[in-house]
């Protein structure tokens, strides 16, 4: 079956919008995955660098040591290398892409059995270099001192490496509450030693109406291997005085058939 015109370039802008709405990033780069999750079953994977200003760009990929808080809170190690470095290959590790263009990176892992932990954290950076020569029309350059000025921006993800024979994971909700009418407090617990995703729906339904509506959403949540559990505070988007709050644990999936972990009510 052949397409018209019209629609390959309905097919591409949906492409387009599709790969805008699921990337991560920040200035020029933008990445195509928010997470990188390795197993024994899963050696090595691709990640997408797309560069989306409008000049050539240089970037480099690297990792650097992380953990998160109980807050939530990342805390990164801005001077030494992660161990995990000598387990992990980027492919390549250094380039330049034009406008638009998006460079693949090869993530392998290797040797697993000189991993010491059976569930390893930390964040795999992109680094761009903005360059600005001497002479542009930039605020960011005193052209008294005659030379370039580069900015760096640095992009960073989520790089589990899972090793066989953990225990399973599952979530659980220590307490929740509503906080100030416009809030809610949530403390999401974790069993097992693994690492696990999901997404935080809470739905309220109005006493009087009945109507049952979405008044917030968190999405990509984690609680890590070296936590327990995690405070979490979502704001509401509207105010909520009495009836009933639903709040739903899900599994961290596009599918429309993602799982729910758990459902709590709350009356108000």
């Amino acid at each position: 079956m052949s397409l018209t015109n019209n629609t390959r370039n309905s097919v591409l802008l949906l492409f387009l919008l599709l790969n805008i709405f699921t990337c991560f990033g920040q200035g020029s780069v933008r990445l195509t995955k928010k997470k990188l999750f390795f197993n024994r079953a899963s050696t090595h994977k691709e990640l997408g660098v797309w560069n989306v200003s409008n000049r050539e760009q240089e970037y480099t990929v690297f990792l650097r040591k992380s953990t998160m808080d109980e807050n939530g809170i990342y805390k990164v190690d801005t001077v030494n290398v992660d161990e995990l470095d000598k387990h992990i290959r980027f492919f390549p590790r250094s380039f330049k892409i034009g406008p638009g263009e998006i460079q693949k990176v090869r993530v392998q892992v290797r040797d697993w059995q000189g991993l010491t932990k059976n569930d390893n954290y930390t964040h795999i950076f992109v680094k761009e270099a903005l360059s600005f020569g001497t002479g542009e029309n930039t605020t960011l350059i005193n052209k008294k001192l005659g030379t370039d000025v580069k900015v760096v921006v640095e992009v960073g993800i989520p790089l589990i490496l899972q090793k066989s024979g953990i225990k399973e994971s599952n979530f659980t909700i220590n307490e929740f509450e509503l906080v100030d009418n416009n809030k809610f407090r949530l403390g999401l617990g974790r069993t097992g030693d693994k690492t696990k995703y999901c997404k935080i729906k809470i739905f309220h339904t109005d006493p009087e109406t009945n109507k049952r509506t979405n008044v917030g959403t968190l999405n990509n949540v984690a609680v890590f291997s070296n936590m327990k559990k995690r405070d979490i505070l979502i704001n509401l988007t509207e105010e909520i005085t009495s009836g009933n709050v639903e709040v739903f644990i899900i599994e961290d999936s596009d599918s429309r058939k993602a799982q729910v972990y758990i459902q709590e009510n709350l009356k108000v």
